[in-house]
């Protein structure tokens, strides 16, 4: 008897479910929202989506003339090594990277000579604990050595 209910329900439930074709015809004109539509598209609307970026970058750089670092060895993080090179910084951000003389530097710039020093991209620290512990953190995550 069980068994027998269980089928019939297995095969009904389906079916009660499933919208006939007769019911989702409408008389409004073709694009117009009507019924259902309008009631999700409503029920969209009324959702709150948080932003896509929660935490935006809230740097601002600080206004700059142009500036020269040159005679430095740089290393330009594609594994290329120039001896004697030059890096031409312009409105905050790198306009030229090349060999001392290879660079036209417009007039008024700052230069900054690093002959026997070294230039490389990024924050580069040879002794750093920066990102080694987590946050929030506990005992068995702090192992930084």
């Amino acid at each position: 008897m069980k068994r027998s209910i269980l089928a019939a329900t297995a095969l009904l439930a389906p079916g009660a479910c499933a919208k006939r074709g007769d019911e989702t015809a409408s008389t409004a004109e073709p694009g117009a929202e009507t019924g259902t539509a309008a009631e999700e598209k409503k029920a969209e609307d009324a959702i709150v989506r948080p932003p896509l970026d929660p935490y935006p970058s809230t740097y601002r750089p600080y206004s700059s003339g142009t500036t020269l670092i040159t005679g430095a060895t740089l290393f330009t993080g594609t594994g290329e090594r120039i001896e004697n090179g030059a890096v031409l910084i312009a409105d905050g951000k790198i306009a030229a990277v090349g060999g001392a003389g290879a660079i036209t530097v417009p007039e008024g710039t700052t230069t900054i000579d690093a002959a026997g020093k070294f230039v490389t991209p990024g924050v580069i620290d040879i002794h750093s604990h920066l990102g080694v512990y987590p946050s929030p953190s506990m005992s068995s995550t702090s192992d930084g050595n």
